[in-house]
């Protein structure tokens, strides 16, 4: 019975971040992926609440289109904007914003960077695009650390999770965020981290289903 208990307790005693890694790194081996994806704060670019639903099939074709917009009043000069809708064909990535033009970027930024849609889609769409960012977890630049531990918490907006606390140190700056697996840790569930108002901002990856049946079109740049 003890030999039982240590091994159920095991896991939580060794590095996470392989396993963190392991887990983002499924998602690159699907053909598709979709999710619903639930915003609180979750960063300085895309401020507020507002709720995202993603679409993506291996090659690079992907959407990420706002289903509940932001209705947080932005002041003058604040930092951050309203999210658009992203269109990729896998080559450009097509930004809409209601009653604004559009803009196209190359689905492979300059190194270093994160495009709009790469913030909004978090950790799960990186991975699937094997972008840049992905990469940055594996193999921070030298002037960056990254020290990963476990986190108390098993319990996250409702799901049963295991947390991983990512800390970011550059400098003499710490930034503290919250990874949150799936409880046999298959699944990446979402984030959190602190947006420095004395509040806490985050993601939720909710509905996430693996290999759904996506149309060919997916992706294609909608006539304006």
């Amino acid at each position: 019975m003890l030999l039982l208990a240590l091994s159920l307790f095991a896991p939580l005693a060794d590095d996470p971040q392989p396993l963190m890694l392991e887990t983002l790194d499924r998602y690159a081996k699907l053909d598709s992926f979709s999710s619903t994806l639930v915003h609180q704060d979750s960063s300085g670019l895309f401020p507020g609440s507002f709720t995202q639903e993603l679409k993506w099939k291996k090659g690079g074709r992907f959407e990420l289109i706002v289903t509940k917009p932001n209705k947080k009043k932005l002041e003058p000069g604040s930092q951050g904007g309203y999210a658009p809708d992203f269109y990729s064909d896998g080559e450009q990535v097509h930004s809409f914003w209601k009653g604004n033009a559009q803009a196209s970027t190359p689905i492979k930024p300059p190194e270093n960077t994160s495009p709009g849609w790469e913030v909004s889609g978090g950790p799960i769409l990186s991975f699937l695009v094997d972008s840049g960012v992905s990469k940055f977890y594996k193999n921070p630049p030298p002037h960056i650390t990254l020290t990963f531990t476990w986190g108390p918490r098993v319990k996250w907006q409702g799901e049963e999770v295991r947390e991983v606390k990512m800390a970011m140190t550059q400098g003499d700056v710490t930034l503290p965020i919250y990874m949150f697996l799936t409880k046999d840790a298959k699944e990446f569930v979402g984030y959190e981290w602190e947006t420095g108002k004395a509040k806490l901002g985050w993601m939720h990856y909710t509905n996430r289903k693996e290999n759904p049946v996506l149309p060919l079109t997916l992706g294609t740049r909608p006539k304006a």
